[in-house]
C-alpha cells in the first residue's frame, strides 16, 4: 500500500478517513509495512497538534465498522487483537512525544534550579567574606548550605591541634530539628594547605538522595568555611605571639621608693595592643633622687 499523504490541515474527519484506509490495509495484510503506516499517522497527528482523543475516535470508528462486517466470533476476536496492535503502534508516537515533553520540562527545571543555586552561592560568598567574625562566617555558611540545598539541617565544626586556635561550631537551624528522622548526611572535610580544619555536613529527610551537584555546592561552601577558619587561626596565633612579645617589653615591677607611692597606667590606642611606641620607666639617680 502506498504511504498516505501527510495530514495538511489535519481535521478529525480527514484523520478518520485515512485511519480507516490504513487500518483495513493492516487487517488484510498484517505486515510491518502496514504497521509502519499506523506509526506514520500517529507521528503526523502529533505534528498537526491533534489529541489522543482524535486518534481514539478515528480508531473506534474504523474498528466498529470492521466488526460489523465480521460475523464469525473467532474472527472477531482476532480482529480485536489486530486492532489493538495497530492502535498501539499509532499511539506510540504520542507516548514518545509525551516523554520527550516531560524530559524537556525536567531539563529546564533542573537548569533553572541550578542557575538559582549558583546565584545563591555567589551571594553567600559575598556575605561570608564580609563577615566580621569567624562565628558569623560559619553561621552564614550553614544557613546558606541548608537554604541552597533545601536540607533540613546543616552543621559545621572546627577541630584542630593548634594550641592557639579554639574550636568553633555552628548549626542551622540553631535549635536543631526536633522529632524528625533525618537521612544519611553528606559532608565535606574542611582543609587549609592540606591540614584538616573540621567538617561541614547537611542532612535531610530519609527519602532524600543527594546528587553529585549537591556535593559540589557543599564543597564550594566548605572552601569558604575553610578560609574563614584558617584566617581565624592565623589571627589567633599571631595575636598570641604579639602578646608574648609585648609583655616581655613591659617592666615586671616598679622600684620601691621610700616616701613615694608609685603607680603607672598604660592604655594603648589599639584594641588588643598592650605596648605602643611610648616607653616609661622609674629608676634611682644619685643620692636619693629618682627619675
Amino acid at each position: 500500500m502506498a504511504k498516505p499523504a501527510p495530514i495538511a490541515s489535519a481535521p478529525p474527519l480527514e484523520l478518520r478517513t485515512r485511519y480507516r484506509e490504513a487500518f483495513r490495509a493492516w487487517l488484510a495484510n498484517r505486515d510491518e509495512r502496514e504497521l509502519g503506516t499506523a506509526y506514520d499517522l500517529g507521528r503526523e497527528a502529533v505534528s498537526a497538534q491533534l489529541s489522543v482523543l482524535d486518534l481514539s475516535e478515528a480508531h473506534h470508528a474504523a474498528a466498529q465498522e470492521a466488526l460489523r462486517e465480521e460475523q464469525d466470533a473467532a474472527a472477531r476476536g482476532e480482529l480485536l487483537e489486530a486492532a489493538g496492535v495497530f492502535f498501539g503502534e499509532a499511539l506510540s508516537t504520542f507516548e514518545i512525544a509525551h516523554r520527550g515533553f516531560h524530559a524537556v520540562q525536567e531539563v529546564a527545571r533542573l537548569e533553572h534550579e541550578h542557575v538559582n543555586q549558583l546565584d545563591a552561592l555567589a551571594q553567600a560568598s559575598v556575605r561570608i567574606n564580609a563577615a566580621m567574625t569567624t562565628e558569623e562566617a560559619l553561621q552564614l555558611t550553614v544557613d546558606a548550605a541548608r537554604a541552597i540545598l533545601g536540607a533540613r539541617r546543616a552543621t559545621v565544626s572546627s577541630t584542630t591541634g593548634d594550641p592557639f586556635a579554639r574550636g568553633i561550631s555552628a548549626a542551622s537551624p540553631a535549635g536543631g530539628v526536633a522529632g524528625e528522622a533525618l537521612g544519611r548526611p553528606i559532608g565535606v572535610m574542611l582543609r587549609s594547605a592540606g591540614r584538616p580544619l573540621g567538617m561541614l555536613e547537611v542532612a535531610d529527610g530519609s527519602e532524600r538522595e543527594f546528587t553529585p551537584r549537591d556535593e559540589a555546592i557543599l564543597g564550594q561552601l566548605g572552601q569558604l568555611a575553610s578560609v574563614a577558619i584558617a584566617k581565624s587561626q592565623a589571627y589567633t596565633r599571631e595575636r598570641h605571639i604579639a602578646q608574648v612579645l609585648q609583655r616581655s617589653l613591659l617592666p615586671p615591677s616598679l622600684p620601691t621608693v621610700p616616701g613615694l607611692a608609685v603607680a603607672v597606667r598604660f592604655i594603648a590606642a589599639g584594641e588588643g595592643i598592650e605596648v605602643g611606641g611610648d616607653f616609661y620607666d622609674l629608676f634611682r639617680t644619685r643620692g636619693s633622687a629618682v627619675a
